[in-house]
């Protein structure tokens, strides 16, 4: 019977909402290690799942900011949203690296709008790999161009 259990039945450690990631039908197969739905818990922090492609990749680091442009909500009407780096896998998947960033301020914008949430947004990242101002990025341009010759 654990067996059959452990064959047979999907079970979740933890309470919570059931979102499916594709429409599943009777007697449709399932691949091992295929990514069937999520559990949403009630009353959680967000997250962000980050695709990182391997160009530049040695600049990021665990810690750093992530500002997020939702497609759904334009940011120049909206704002961003405030994120940080919490995971980098260190195995490449087809897509790239995969990361997780936290939202501590939630669905917050930087334009102190509440995004709502909706399973599936979707949003372009932006990882801050260095906090420099104009003047210095400038200046290590300059110095990049002038020790290269």
């Amino acid at each position: 019977m654990e067996e059959w259990k452990n064959k047979y039945i999907l079970l979740a450690p933890i309470d919570g909402k059931v979102s499916f990631n594709d429409f599943l039908q009777i007697n449709s197969q399932v691949k091992n290690n295929q990514t069937i739905c999520f559990i949403n818990p009630q009353n959680t922090s967000y997250a962000a799942h980050i695709f990182i492609p391997q160009t530049n990749f040695g600049k990021i680091k665990v810690g750093q900011n992530v500002l997020l442009k939702v497609n759904a909500y334009p940011y120049r009407e909206f704002g961003l949203i405030k994120a940080k780096l919490h995971f980098i896998s260190t195995i490449p998947t087809d897509s790239g690296f995969v990361a997780k960033a936290n939202l501590p301020n939630g669905l917050l914008s930087t334009y102190k709008k509440k995004l709502h949430y909706t399973e599936g947004l979707k949003a372009q990242a932006e990882i801050i790999t260095a906090d420099l101002k104009l003047s210095d990025r400038l200046f290590n341009e300059i110095k990049n161009i002038l020790t290269n010759k």
